[in-house]
């Protein structure tokens, strides 16, 4: 189902967002890209949060944690440059 979901999120996010920010492009396209994908990363992260302490997983989400934390401060220190 979530496939589906993408799938029909492309055409308007073409629309939407700079030319050539799904390959990447230098400057602006980059910088928004990263940016929506890692605040997609926070926002599955937070997620996983709150269902593993429901079920008490909380190693696996504490790695997940970490990754998300440290794709974070990399993107910062990428964009102040």
């Amino acid at each position: 189902m979530q496939q589906v979901g993408v799938l029909i999120m492309i055409q308007p996010l073409r629309k939407l967002l700079p030319e050539g920010t799904f390959r990447a492009r230098r400057g602006m396209p980059a910088t928004i890209g990263s940016s929506g994908l890692f605040v997609a990363c926070y926002h599955v992260t937070e997620s996983n949060v709150a269902l593993g302490l429901l079920t008490g997983i909380l190693l696996a989400l504490s790695l997940r944690l970490l990754f998300v934390l440290l794709s974070f401060a990399i993107s910062f220190h990428i964009k102040q440059r």
